[in-house]
């Protein structure tokens, strides 16, 4: 078993002929949510991400994309049978995509926010200590900061399968730091580590055990090829 954890990030604006040659990859419940999408941006990149999604585990699983069939959580995590994890986040134009064999993972991607009041939001959704953490840095700094924490809490809720539903106060992740308060054995089951991505993007990815890392990678569209 690897002790690697990979990341694939995709592009998802693409040109019309391209969008309409991914579309037939996708099965008619995929299809029938892409058409619930009353703008067509938004419609077009969920095709682009669902496409990019069962391109990705295909190349990694040496099947067709249109043969895969996804089972769903209590709270709409996708899964496969076989000891294969993933999860997908996107933001704006941009899929990443968190693949392992370790055990559950979760990942999220979000672009960095400014002129928000970080801190007041911090004090509803962080943790004391995030808080206090986020405080300390300048004013500059806090937009990337905020969203770094961010990401990291939400790959940990998404790896449990629970999204929101987990109090997001009752942990903290942080760099080189996680803890679920009053559970140690929750704690030391899971390493939760940042994703660099260029740009104005913050990423994390949350995975159990230790010992793994990140190893990210351009996905590349066309030829159904994978990175």
């Amino acid at each position: 078993m690897s002790a690697e954890v990979d990341v694939l990030v995709a592009r998802l604006d693409l040109p019309a002929a391209e969008l309409a040659a991914l579309l037939p990859l996708l099965d008619e419940g995929e299809r029938a949510r892409a058409q619930r999408y009353g703008r067509e941006i938004l419609r077009s990149r969920f095709i682009a991400g669902r496409a990019f999604l069962r391109m990705a585990l295909a190349v990694r699983l040496d099947t067709d994309p249109r043969r895969l069939r996804f089972t769903y959580g209590p709270r709409g995590k996708p899964a496969l049978d076989g000891p294969l994890r993933f999860n997908l986040s996107h933001t704006d134009d941009v899929a990443l995509l968190a693949l392992s064999e370790r055990g559950e993972i979760g990942a999220d991607v979000e672009r960095v926010r400014p002129g928000m009041d970080h801190v007041a939001l911090a004090q509803r959704v962080f943790s004391a200590r995030e808080t206090a953490w986020l405080v300390a840095h300048s004013e500059a700094e806090r937009p990337k900061a905020f969203f770094d924490c961010w990401t990291a809490k939400e790959a940990y809720v998404k790896a449990r399968g629970d999204g929101l539903a987990f109090p997001l106060q009752a942990f903290h992740a942080l760099p080189g730091q996680f803890a679920v308060y009053d559970d140690r054995r929750e704690s030391e089951r899971w390493s939760v580590l940042p994703a660099p991505l260029a740009g104005d993007l913050s990423a994390a990815v949350a995975a159990e055990g230790d010992g793994w890392r990140p190893t990210l990678r351009e996905w590349r569209w066309g030829e159904g090829e994978g990175p």
